[in-house]
């Protein structure tokens, strides 16, 4: 009788030990599936190119809204030049507008 109480306890044991694991990987599974997206989303469908009517590749940042010009393959943000300033406007049609004004001091 002592015997039977024994194997019934290793028993329960295995099980939890089973069932901890069993909930480790699920929740590990699920944190690289997060990674695996967010690093698919970054990769490819976080930025938009976008060429104005006088052939420049512009990059606009979906989360951001950030601008950027692309120059030889080389992404160029932050201010242009203190007497060029730039609008852009995406829309969520496939036609995006693109001003460019200089101001003179």
């Amino acid at each position: 009788m002592g015997a039977n109480m024994i194997d019934r306890d290793t028993s329960l044991r295995k099980r939890s030990g089973q069932r901890s694991r069993r909930i480790f990987a699920v929740v590990l599974g699920t944190f690289v599936l997060m990674a695996i997206l967010v690093a698919l989303f970054q990769l490819f469908m976080r930025y938009e190119y976008v060429i104005d009517d006088h052939g420049v590749v512009w990059r606009i940042d979906r989360l951001t809204q950030e601008t950027c010009r692309v120059v030889h393959s080389v992404v160029r943000c932050g201010p242009l030049s203190p007497s060029k300033s730039i609008s852009i406007s995406p829309s969520k049609s496939k036609s995006t507008s693109i001003s460019v004004s200089r101001h003179s001091k």
